[in-house]
């Protein structure tokens, strides 16, 4: 729609303008000293970096001033063909179960069929079929079975060959295997796609939360998910008239979606979907009314196998965007998608540039200018300014969604699990990046079991790289350097009690 594209532009002139503004402060207090290309290098880096602290500053003012307008709904005498899907695979049938019942059983409407959209393999078929038939006896009703022999193209693969050969569905809500799909929710979806306002749009995102969080770690989980949807997507949707799709948890106008060819290969749907559709002129929206729930992971350490297969999966999107025929609030989710991933090893390498900028081992690479005239001295206090206002919006810009006691705590409280666990995941995060190449990533389900332990061996034994580099980096701030760098300290903490931290974040509580 024009007017975010206007309100876009606006923005992204901010964003840019405020970011450059920052550099020349930066770049005018450096005194070269081993080479100007070192300081051009550090340059770049906080560049690249600092352009997201201005992102999330603006995304905070903007929210607490830009509401996004509820949906129009149409009242419904009668329904369009809708299939509600579960896809699986080799998923631990117990805990599936319940999902179904649950979802099934409250979106009971005429003309909606249940599907189970299997990519298990062959010895898993007897079991889910049995699960279907003891649903369909206790709960009485219908539910329909496709189990693919060869598991082409993931999901997605399952999902286009689906709505190739069942052409009689308008409509495709798609929940992954973890899903829950409240009761009402289908009927929600549809009368705001059916509204005559509405007809732009092809896929209805819902507001996702975490059910069944039984650890510590789960629970901050579902506290970050909630709060990120609640900063970001509620915010990108009043202000762009669009956001990006889930790739689940969503309902899918299929006269559209068949429209668009996914590319072989990808990991992640849900980044192509809502560009494709873009390039025809058709929206994603953020549908914050209407709340499902998944599962989250019941310790980081699954959490991170996870966000591997994500980041693979993100990273493939690059080529979006420079895509034509994008609209640019298109191109620039499209863009911050990649980015996120790509600022962690960016941030590593320019952490360890500052840190060794003033060593024994390597002398002087570069330094500030310590000059007294009026104008150095206010461009200094603006340094600093610029370091300690990075430091609060990076750990403390979900404070405006505290509204009562409760939102503080949960604010404490992941603010708190985030510093001890995340910090480390620069490291972490890095590594399986750089590996990622070099690496086949099997195409296995996250662990739904709620009450998964985690010993304290299996923390140490993925963990302690980063507890032994900071160990190694305090020893190298008090012997390496004649100017320790107390800025580093907190991640060096963050390093070192990374396996504590995982170990006792994984109890239930």
């Amino acid at each position: 729609m024009k007017s975010g594209k206007n309100r876009f532009n606006m923005y992204f002139a901010a964003l840019l303008s405020l970011t450059l503004l920052a550099v020349f402060i930066v770049k005018n207090q450096f005194l070269v000293t081993a080479g100007e290309w070192i300081v051009w290098i550090w340059l770049a880096g906080f560049a690249f970096l600092f352009f997201n602290v201005i992102h999330i500053f603006l995304v905070g003012v903007i929210s607490t001033f830009l509401k996004a307008e509820k949906l129009k709904e149409k009242y419904l005498e009668t329904f369009p063909k809708t299939a509600l899907v579960y896809c699986i695979r080799n998923e631990d049938l117990e805990y599936l179960y319940e999902r179904l019942v649950w979802s099934f059983d409250g979106n009971r409407l005429s003309r909606c069929d249940f599907w189970i959209l299997s990519d298990s393999d062959a010895e898993f078929e007897g079991f889910e079929r049995n699960l279907i038939q003891k649903i369909e006896e206790r709960h009485k009703v219908k539910i329909y079975y496709r189990r693919r022999h060869e598991p082409r193209e993931r999901k997605q693969g399952n999902i286009k060959e689906f709505i190739v050969t069942h052409p009689e569905y308008d409509f495709l809500y798609i929940s992954d295997a973890d899903s829950i799909v409240p009761k009402r929710t289908i009927l929600k979806l549809l009368r705001k796609a059916l509204h005559p306002s509405n007809q732009d749009i092809a896929i209805f995102q819902t507001f996702i939360k975490t059910a069944h969080s039984k650890t510590y770690y789960a629970r901050f989980e579902g506290m970050s998910s909630e709060t990120t949807q609640r900063f970001f997507f509620r915010t990108y949707q009043a202000l762009f008239d669009r956001t990006i799709s889930f790739g689940h948890q969503c309902l899918i106008r299929l006269n559209m979606f068949r429209q668009i060819n996914l590319p072989e290969g990808l990991l992640s749907h849900d980044n192509w979907d809502t560009a494709l559709l873009d390039q025809k002129g058709y929206r994603t929206v953020f549908v914050d009314d209407v709340v499902t729930y998944d599962e989250a992971p019941a310790h980081y350490l699954e959490a991170r196998k996870r966000e591997a297969r994500w980041a693979k999966g993100t990273l493939q999107g690059w080529p979006i965007i420079f895509m034509k025929g994008l609209s640019p609030q298109c191109r620039f989710l499209s863009f911050y998608s990649v980015y996120c991933y790509l600022a962690q090893p960016v941030f590593f390498l320019w952490f360890l540039l500052g840190l060794f900028s003033q060593s024994f081992f390597a002398g002087e690479l570069m330094s500030f200018k310590t000059d007294a005239i009026w104008f150095d001295v206010f461009i200094n206090k603006a340094l600093v300014c610029i370091l300690f206002f990075s430091l609060f919006v990076i750990f403390f810009h979900k404070l405006i969604l505290v509204r009562n006691v409760s939102d503080f705590k949960k604010f404490i409280y992941e603010t708190s699990l985030s510093f001890l666990i995340s910090g480390g995941n620069f490291l972490y995060a890095t590594w399986d990046l750089l590996i990622m190449p070099f690496k086949k990533l099997v195409w296995r389900p996250m662990s739904k079991d709620p009450n998964e332990k985690l010993s304290l061996y299996d923390a140490a034994k993925q963990l302690v790289p980063g507890t032994l580099l900071g160990i190694l980096g305090f020893w190298y701030l008090f012997e390496g350097t004649p100017n320790p760098q107390w800025s580093f300290v907190p991640l060096f903490v963050s390093f070192i009690f990374s396996i504590p931290a995982v170990y006792f974040s994984a109890k239930s509580f």
